[in-house]
């Protein structure tokens, strides 16, 4: 029997398994390392906990202006904006810790929460707001893609 075709059959099953699987891992962008993991992945459990208490409700973020305001909202199922109290925002590069920055959000008369961000190196950021209703702690994990240079 000619073993040739099985070989070959074999060899190209293990390389799309191993092409499927590297696409998995990209699409999911893991976070594998942390600079402060003690001092903020400890808490770990508080945060998965907070994140799955706001997952019924629709978190909407960008960047507008000229890529320097980030804007959030906040909408509960029904489609009403959820009444909050106080966001913060953690922004961060996962290739660049130099450039991290935690933000406080204020209240705007249209019922969006906005804070200028200075300029943001071009490429995705990762946002981690965390956000009070007075009563509740949420958290939201996103990301934003920042389009425009820094002019120096």
């Amino acid at each position: 029997m000619n073993y040739k075709y099985l070989v070959i059959g074999l060899l190209g099953t293990v390389a799309v398994f191993h092409l499927g699987a590297v696409s998995m891992i990209i699409g999911n962008q893991y976070e594998l390392t942390s600079r402060d993991y003690y001092a903020h992945e400890t808490d770990f459990p508080e945060l998965q906990a907070r994140i799955n208490a706001g997952h019924d409700l629709s978190w909407q973020h960008r960047l507008i202006g000229e890529g320097n305001i980030l804007e959030m909202k906040v909408v509960n199922p029904v489609g009403e904006s959820f009444p909050l109290t106080a966001v913060r925002v953690e922004l961060y590069k996962p290739d660049r810790a130099e450039m991290d920055r935690q933000l406080e959000l204020k209240l705007t008369s249209s019922g969006a929460w906005q804070v200028d961000v200075g300029e943001l190196a071009p490429g995705r950021w990762r946002a981690t707001y965390e956000v009070a209703d007075g009563e509740h702690k949420l958290a939201w994990i996103g990301e934003l893609f920042a389009d425009r240079a820094p002019e120096n």
